[in-house]
């Protein structure tokens, strides 16, 4: 006679697969990691209700710093953070330039305090169009753009769209050449359990992916990590970011960046993981007057990595490129 497997209530085998449940289910609620309240976000990380503004149906956070009542086209630096991050990541620089400059920091939708763009896109088109706003919205002219990584991208598809407003670019590692990982008109392949980080993203997972950026991990401080962790947990910031990969597509840059001819500043780390610095010279040989700074050791953060060495190259290239010196550094 064939025998079956008892699976009555008092089965070993119940007690066993009940027992299997239960641990995954623990597991499951170890690494569920909710969204963080706006409320708390903003005690935190908002400087003042004022900097969250409405441009064209898009919240957007922008923090606006040293502008001066009735000085007109007053020198203004606006900085563009990288893939995943938030105008924080210019906290190191921002305050120390604004006693000079009137200073413009920007929240990409769906990044930091920015909330989702209503209408899903986070094509680089789209981005540069809400930085192309912002700068309406405040009525900005004699602008160095400044950008990092992805927002170096941007920074650099505005000024060779020979948008009269700008002045000035600089460029930290900035992405946009193709790679092994990415060809031109490609999007990137995604595998799916991407998908997952809009529930599961733990604080080590975090900082495993910072330590990549810099070049001396032990320059890599909790208050970054708790930063970075608690931003992309703002509502809607996790799809908002994989959306934002998911659609990062790049075309050849050569015929924009010819485009370009004003002062730019080029800065790398020689240690840069994510963009590799060899990228340094093919923005050299296409931008008609530019300098590169290198850092050695350094990451693909030397903003935040280095803060006070690149804060001094950036003040000494804006001293020699002001509006008195029209023929800017040359090549």
């Amino acid at each position: 006679m064939e025998k079956h497997v008892a699976f009555g209530p008092n089965s070993p085998w119940r007690f066993m697969i009940s027992g299997l449940l239960i641990g995954l289910c623990g597991i499951a609620a170890w690494l569920y990691t909710p969204d963080r309240p706006r409320p708390w976000l903003e005690a935190r990380y908002l400087r003042k209700p004022q900097d969250l503004i409405t441009i064209e149906g898009q919240q957007l956070h922008v923090r606006d710093l040293g502008f001066k009542v009735g000085v007109s086209n007053q020198p203004t630096l606006v900085l563009i953070h990288g893939f995943a991050a938030s105008l924080h990541s210019y906290d190191l620089w921002a305050d120390e330039l604004a006693r000079d400059y009137r200073v413009v920091l920007i929240d990409l939708p769906g990044q930091g305090l920015s909330g989702p763009d209503p209408t899903g896109d986070y094509s680089i088109s789209e981005s540069v169009s809400v930085i192309s706003h912002v700068l309406d919205h405040l009525a900005l002219v004699n602008v160095t753009l400044i950008g990092h990584s992805m927002g170096g991208q941007m920074a650099w598809t505005l000024a060779g769209s020979v948008d009269p407003r700008i002045a000035r670019l600089v460029l930290i590692a900035p992405a946009g050449f193709e790679s092994t990982d990415q060809a031109y008109g490609q999007t990137v392949n995604l595998p799916g359990f991407v998908n997952l980080l809009e529930w599961c993203l733990p604080r080590i997972l975090v900082a495993q992916g910072l330590a990549g950026a810099f070049g001396d991990p032990q320059r890599l401080t909790d208050s970054i990590i708790d930063r970075f962790w608690n931003l992309l947990r703002a509502p809607g910031n996790r799809h908002a970011t994989i959306e934002r990969l998911r659609q990062y597509k790049i075309a050849d840059p050569v015929p924009m960046l010819r485009n370009i001819q004003i002062p730019t500043l080029i800065m790398w780390g020689t240690s840069d993981q994510l963009i590799p610095v060899s990228n340094a010279a093919d923005y050299m040989q296409h931008l008609a007057h530019a300098t590169l700074r290198t850092y050695d050791g350094i990451g693909h953060v030397p903003m935040e990595e280095l803060a006070d060495v690149t804060l001094r190259d950036l003040r000494v290239f804006l001293a020699q490129t002001d509006l008195t010196n029209s023929q800017g550094i040359g090549q």
